[in-house]
C-alpha cells in the first residue's frame, strides 16, 4: 500500500474574505457563490479547499484555534519562473497578506530557486517559489 494525501483543507474563521484573498489574490479559480461553509479550489495534484471553522466546531467538542503567522502548516505555490515570484510577493502584501522572513521578500537559495514567504490574512503560512523551470508541471525533473 502506498499512502499519498488527497485532500488540504484551511479551516478559516472568515471563508468570504479568505475565499476571496486565494481567488482574487493568489490567483486561485473557485466556482463559490459566498454562500455556505464549504470552498473548493480547481488545484492540480491535490484536492483544495476552505471550511467554515463555525460550522466544523458543530462536529467537535473542543478545538482550538492558532491566531496571527503561525507555524502549523505551510502551503507552497510553485511558479514556472523566478520573475513571477516577485510579481505574487508583491500582489500578496497589496491584497492583504503579511511578509515573513528574514529578510522579508524575494530571495534566491543557491542557483535553483527563489522564494519570499508570506501570511494569509488569517496567518497560515504560504512559500511563493520557483525551480526556474526546473521542474515540470507534475514535478517532475525536466
Amino acid at each position: 500500500m502506498s499512502t499519498r494525501l488527497f485532500m488540504l483543507v484551511i479551516h478559516v474563521k472568515d471563508i468570504k474574505s479568505m475565499v476571496a484573498f486565494y481567488r482574487d489574490v493568489l490567483g486561485f479559480e473557485t466556482d463559490w457563490d459566498g454562500k455556505g461553509s464549504w470552498a473548493e479550489f480547481r488545484n492540480r495534484g491535490i484536492f483544495f479547499a476552505m471550511y467554515d471553522r463555525a460550522a466544523l466546531e458543530e462536529h467537535f467538542a473542543t478545538l482550538t484555534w492558532p491566531s496571527g503567522p503561525n507555524g502549523t502548516f505551510s502551503l507552497a505555490i510553485d511558479l514556472p519562473r523566478f520573475r513571477e515570484v516577485d510579481a505574487l510577493f508583491e500582489r500578496a502584501v497589496a491584497g492583504g497578506a503579511t511578509p515573513i522572513g528574514l529578510p522579508e521578500g524575494p530571495k534566491e537559495y543557491g542557483l535553483a530557486m527563489r522564494a519570499a514567504w508570506i501570511a494569509d490574512p488569517e496567518g497560515n503560512l504560504i512559500e511563493i517559489c520557483s525551480w526556474n523551470g526546473k521542474y515540470d508541471e507534475e514535478g517532475n525533473l525536466r
